[in-house]
C-alpha cells in the first residue's frame, strides 16, 4: 500500500499521511462525476493529485488537473494567487495528463504525524548556455524543487535569458534569480523581466533580490539602502499585480500579463535590518548566514518582528537556509574541497558585524576578514588556511553521505528548505550524489 504526503504551507506537525484505500477518502480510479460527488464530503480538506508515484522510489509528484478535463475548480485552487507566500517548488503543481489511479483525497480528520517536508533547491553561476541547460534539466530529473542562478554582469550569463531558455528543457522545476539587485536594474525593468520570465516558464519563476554584492563594489557603486529595496519591492509587486507606480511622467503600469500566477519576491539578506525588511515585504528569504540553528532562530525572530509591524503572518514567509555542499565517500576530502568555496559567502555575512559569531571564534574571523581580497577570483579571495573549521561547519554541509544526512536532520528543527551551492568544478557530480545519497533519507 502506497502512502501519500499532504504538502502545503503548514509547519511539520500539520501534515497528514493517508494510505491509498479506495473504500475510504482515497480513490483508485474515478470519473469526473464520481469525483465531484466525493469532494463535497465535509471530511475532505484538500485535493492532491499524484502522478507516476513510482517513477522515482519514495518521491511522489503533485500535479494539477487541466481545466479542459472539466473537473471542479477546487482541484485547481492550489494554483490561484493568495495573500500568503505561494512557495513555488514546495507544492510543485504541474499541468500534465492524468492517469487512472492517480487521485487521492486528503481527509482533515486524519491524525497529524511528524514527517519531513524538506525541499532542496540548487544555486548556480554559469558562463555557457550548455552548462546551464544541462544543470537545470538534471535538477528537474533528480527531483530538486528549484534552480536559482546568480546575476553578475561581465562575470556570468544574464539570468533572465537563461531562465527563459530553461523552458526548452524543463516543465516542472521552479527557476529564479539568487540574486539580482536594483543597483543596476531599475525596479520597473526588473518587474518587466520578472513578468516575462514568469509568463515564459508558466508560473515557475521566483524573483530573488539583494542589496548588491561583488559587482556593486567592482563598479564603484554602493549597495541599495534597505528602505529603497523595500520601496522597490512594493513598486514591483504593484506592477506585477496590475497596479501603477509613479514616475517622472506620471503613473505607469505593466502593459502585459505576468501569467496566471503571482511572482513571489524573495530577499537575499542576512543582517538584522535586512531580515526585518524582509518580514515587512518579502514572500521568502534566502538566508545566506549558513547552517547554524541559533542563527536561523535569531533570523526567524527578526522576520517575525518585521512581519508583525506590517500586519503580516510570519509563517507565510518561506525561509531557505543557503550554503555550500560537498558530498563524497571521503568526508575529510569533501570538507577540504568545500572550504575553498565559502570565502565570499562568509565575507558577505560578516562585513557589517561579527555579532552572530561566538566569542571564541571572533579573532579567527577577524583575521579572515582582514585578508579578504574582493578583486581576486571567487575561490582565491582569502588564503585557505584562514578559513577555520568554524566557518566550514557554519557555511557548508560537507562530508560523507551519512554525515550530510545527519546535518540536514539537525537543521530540520529550524528550517525545511535548503538553497544549496555545489562547488563549480564538480557541480553536477555533487548535485547528483546529493540527490541519490542524501535526499531519499530526509524527504
Amino acid at each position: 500500500m502506497k502512502q501519500a504526503v499532504k504538502r502545503g504551507n503548514q509547519r511539520p506537525c500539520d501534515r497528514q499521511h493517508l494510505p491509498v484505500d479506495p473504500d475510504d477518502t482515497q480513490v483508485a480510479a474515478v470519473s469526473s462525476d464520481h469525483f465531484s460527488a466525493l469532494i463535497s464530503r465535509p471530511a475532505i480538506a484538500e485535493v492532491v493529485v499524484f502522478i507516476d508515484v513510482d517513477l522515482v522510489p519514495g518521491h511522489a509528484r503533485t500535479v494539477t488537473v487541466e481545466p479542459s478535463m472539466g473537473w471542479p475548480d477546487s482541484v485547481r485552487s492550489r494554483r490561484q494567487p493568495s495573500n500568503r507566500a505561494s512557495r513555488p517548488g514546495r507544492d510543485s503543481s504541474h499541468r500534465v495528463s492524468m492517469k487512472p489511479g492517480a487521485v487521492q483525497l486528503l481527509s482533515s480528520a486524519e491524525h497529524c504525524e511528524n514527517e519531513s517536508m524538506t525541499r532542496f533547491y540548487l544555486h548556480a553561476s554559469t558562463t555557457t548556455i550548455e552548462s546551464y541547460l544541462s544543470r537545470v534539466q538534471q535538477a528537474e530529473e533528480l527531483n530538486y524543487s528549484g534552480l536559482f542562478v546568480a546575476d553578475g554582469q561581465l562575470d556570468v550569463l544574464d539570468p533572465f535569458q537563461l531562465i527563459a531558455a530553461s523552458r526548452t528543457v524543463t516543465s516542472r522545476i521552479t527557476v529564479g534569480t539568487a540574486a539580482t539587485n536594483v543597483v543596476f536594474r531599475d525596479p520597473t525593468l526588473l518587474a518587466g523581466e520578472a513578468a516575462t520570465a514568469n509568463q515564459i516558464t508558466g508560473g515557475r519563476f521566483i524573483l530573488g533580490i539583494g542589496t548588491g554584492d561583488s559587482n556593486t563594489y567592482t563598479f564603484g557603486r554602493k549597495p541599495t539602502k534597505l528602505a529603497d529595496m523595500e520601496q522597490a519591492t512594493r513598486d514591483m509587486r504593484s506592477l506585477l499585480s496590475g497596479g501603477t507606480v509613479d514616475s517622472a511622467v506620471g503613473p505607469v503600469r505593466l502593459r502585459y500579463s505576468p501569467g496566471d500566477t503571482t511572482v513571489p519576491i524573495y530577499f537575499a539578506v542576512d543582517g538584522p535590518r535586512g531580515l526585518e525588511a524582509a518580514g515587512r515585504v518579502a514572500d521568502g528569504v534566502m538566508l545566506g548566514s549558513g547552517f547554524d540553528l541559533n542563527v536561523i532562530e535569531s533570523a526567524r525572530r527578526l522576520l517575525a518582528k518585521g512581519a508583525e509591524e506590517a500586519g503580516r503572518d510570519p509563517e507565510s514567509i518561506h525561509v531557505m537556509a543557503a550554503g555550500i555542499i560537498y558530498v563524497s565517500e571521503d568526508g575529510e576530502t569533501a570538507r577540504k574541497l568545500a572550504r575553498r568555496r565559502i570565502a565570499n559567502r562568509a565575507h558577505h555575512n560578516f562585513r557589517l558585524s561579527l555579532e552572530s559569531v561566538p566569542e571564541a571564534e571572533r579573532e579567527g574571523v577577524r583575521r579572515f576578514m582582514e585578508a579578504f581580497d574582493i578583486s581576486r577570483p571567487l575561490e582565491e579571495r582569502v588564503p585557505v588556511e584562514l578559513i577555520s573549521d568554524y566557518l566550514v561547519r557554519r557555511f557548508t554541509i560537507a562530508g560523507t553521505p551519512g554525515e550530510c544526512i545527519d546535518r540536514v536532520r539537525e537543521m530540520l528543527i529550524g528550517v525545511e528548505s535548503f538553497l544549496l551551492t555545489p562547488p563549480e568544478y564538480a557541480w553536477q557530480e555533487v548535485a547528483q550524489m546529493w540527490a541519490e545519497e542524501v535526499m531519499p533519507h530526509v524527504t
